[in-house]
């Protein structure tokens, strides 16, 4: 079972900040929010943690709206990070029906999930020029 956690960018500092997430309608705000604080976010920097890591020594984790290389079919793809129907894909057009759901390629090994030949190198929202290269 997988870890649910968000991430979003702070109104106030551009922060990214992770935790839980909750859409207040009274207010009309997008806060993430831990044991100890919460924050007002950016709506449209909100992202679900996909419960995997990428293939890299730090193991980073893979979030909704990450850019990521990806080998696939000896090739390597730049792909961002996408939820469809509540399970992550990895997105671009130079793959197969253009997107690739994690579970094809994803692996486990005692409760850490990683997807082999994967290296996070940015997100959507902050460099959206690695997806047109």
């Amino acid at each position: 079972m997988r870890e649910i956690k968000f991430r979003g960018k702070r109104i106030d500092t551009g922060e990214w900040v992770y935790g839980y997430f909750l859409y207040g309608a009274i207010l009309d705000q997008h806060v993430i929010w831990t044991d100890h604080e919460n924050w007002i976010v950016d709506p449209e920097s909100v992202g679900q943690f996909t419960g995997v890591h990428d293939d890299q020594d730090m193991g980073e984790e893979l979030y909704e709206g990450d850019i990521v290389e990806v080998e696939y079919e000896g090739c390597t793809h730049t792909c961002k990070i996408k939820f469809e129907g509540g399970s992550p894909m990895f997105v671009a057009d130079n793959l197969p029906d253009g997107f690739l759901w994690f579970t094809e390629i994803v692996d486990c090994d005692s409760g850490y999930w990683w997807v082999g030949g994967t290296k996070k190198i940015g997100n959507i929202y902050e460099d959206t020029e690695l997806l047109s290269a």
